[in-house]
């Protein structure tokens, strides 16, 4: 087993070496490429760099859609166009990984199927011809795998990371390519997480900026866009590598379980370890995926009941109310009728003046039988400001019976028509 593990790892490191090579070459990003200030130009340099990397990994599918860059200075509209370019050459260059990554097994695959038949040619002129050699390569060509496969995902992550850093680039130039003409930021470093408010000096530059206001307004903007670039673009990022990773691990499992079917069908017992390492990531994945769109779905559902529910809390408070506001008008009219009786009870004593002890508790309800009065006023002012209902336009369904009854009914003699 030793010794097959010597012979298959270095046939797999060449292998790995010429991937690793290819790798540098479809990723590869020239520096001066990246110092330039034109969006449309570095963005064409860049699709010619993954097209050209594209024809000598004899790649061919790598798109190439038309799409129409944003105009200079269009501002808004422009966003998401520019974001359409950056999520293709994303796309692109994520299938080239892809691409090198499928070579790359079917190499491994070729290289092993070789190193077992010379192992067992060689095995067998040692031993005597009737005993078979032992198989027990399955464990070797595991781990070997496993090595081999825990390298590459080091690299894609360390390629991802070149194209987030590639995002951030293309997102600063187009938002630069997007502001208007006359209009320049005080620099073209990316905004904050969270937008700051911008005071009266915010956009001063140090003997720069003519004008504080259209500093400010330029640095506004040019945040402003930067923000809505990148918020878009990193999601549409995330998507991408999040796919990518998930792709790469069933591929992993799928590769050691192929190659373990085709070349150790005499070790059934790693090959059912195989298998079933291979179902547990499908079932994981699949698990995941199913309850993320489990939890989108019902966290759209949750938003639009709960919508619901402060329409309806909105509605039922509104009618309570109103309600509250008709029982408050009943107990006021109730009491402005029993002071009224009241006050004309305690004023038309014998003597038609009031006695000196009622004065205070007449005062009282006077000021009450004003207070209710007010009440009043105001409830029906309030009436008179409530729109009235609109009358329902929408025509009455017609019902069964009257078809029937328009049918039996009599057609008009032609004089009395007219």
């Amino acid at each position: 087993s030793s010794r097959f593990a010597e012979a298959a790892s270095g046939k797999l490191a060449a292998v790995e070496d010429t991937w690793l090579r290819n790798a540098e070459k479809a990723s590869a990003l020239n520096a001066s490429t990246l110092k330039g200030k034109d969006f449309e130009a570095t963005l064409q340099l860049l699709k010619n760099t993954v097209a050209n990397a594209a024809v000598s990994l004899s790649c061919s599918g790598v798109t190439k859609t038309e799409k129409p860059i944003p105009a200079r200075g269009s501002q808004y509209t422009g966003v998401g166009l520019a974001v359409d370019q950056v999520e293709e050459l994303l796309q692109n260059r994520a299938f080239l990984r892809s691409h090198l990554r499928e070579e790359l097994e079917q190499q491994s695959r070729q290289q092993l199927r070789g190193c077992v038949e010379r192992f067992i040619l060689r095995e067998g002129e040692q031993d005597s011809p009737e005993e078979l050699p032992p198989c027990e390569q399955a464990a070797s060509m595991a781990s070997l795998l496993q090595m081999r496969q825990h390298r590459h995902l080091t690299d894609v992550m360390r390629r991802q990371f070149q194209d987030y850093l590639l995002t951030l680039r293309l997102c600063s130039l187009a938002a630069l390519w997007l502001l208007p003409s006359g209009v320049l930021p005080v620099s073209e470093d990316l905004p904050p997480v969270k937008l700051e408010p911008l005071d009266g000096t915010a956009g001063r530059c140090q003997g720069e900026a003519e004008n504080d206001a259209d500093a400010a307004e330029g640095r506004f903007l040019y945040r402003t866009l930067c923000q809505q670039l990148l918020d878009r673009t990193l999601r549409i990022l995330s998507d991408l590598q999040r796919d990518e990773l998930l792709a790469l691990k069933r591929a992993n499992a799928a590769e050691q379980r192929l190659t373990l079917q085709q070349l150790c069908q005499l070790e059934p017992d790693q090959i059912e370890k195989a298998q079933q390492l291979d179902l547990k990531e499908f079932e994981a994945q699949v698990t995941l995926r199913l309850l993320s769109d489990a939890e989108r779905q019902i966290t759209d559902e949750h938003k639009k009941q709960t919508c619901r529910v402060s329409q309806d809390v909105e509605l039922q408070l509104v009618q309570y109310k109103r309600e509250v506001q008709e029982a408050e008008q009943v107990i006021v009219q109730e009491r402005h009728k029993w002071l009224t009786n009241r006050i004309v009870v305690l004023q038309s004593n014998g003597s038609g003046t009031v006695n000196p002890n009622d004065r205070p508790l007449l005062s009282r309800l006077r000021a009450e039988l004003q207070a209710c009065e007010v009440k009043m006023e105001a409830y029906k002012r309030d009436l008179a400001m409530v729109p009235a209902p609109e009358p329902c336009n929408e025509p009455r369904p017609r019902r069964h019976s009257d078809e029937l009854a328009s049918a039996q009914a009599p057609l008009a003699p032609l004089a009395l028509w007219q």
